[in-house]
């Protein structure tokens, strides 16, 4: 994702695939990283943290929410 940034295709992704697949790997730091870097790039593009709701990523928000909250 580093990369697809460093080369200008991060606005062509689709967090939502990628969240899926982080998921799917069953490691919670990889959909950790994944999920920080999407919000962070929602930061710098959007100004805002959260997903666009045509994003389709609610699943992933609440699986966030419920795993990483105290």
């Amino acid at each position: 994702m580093h990369y697809l940034r460093s080369v200008g295709c991060l606005d062509k992704l689709q967090p939502r695939k990628f969240l899926s697949i982080a998921k799917e790997i069953g490691d919670p730091d990889v959909f950790f990283t994944t999920y920080k870097f999407f919000e962070e790039n929602n930061l710098r593009n959007y100004k805002s943290a959260s997903f666009a709701p045509n994003d389709h990523c609610e699943e992933y928000e609440v699986y966030f929410r419920d795993t990483f909250s105290q």
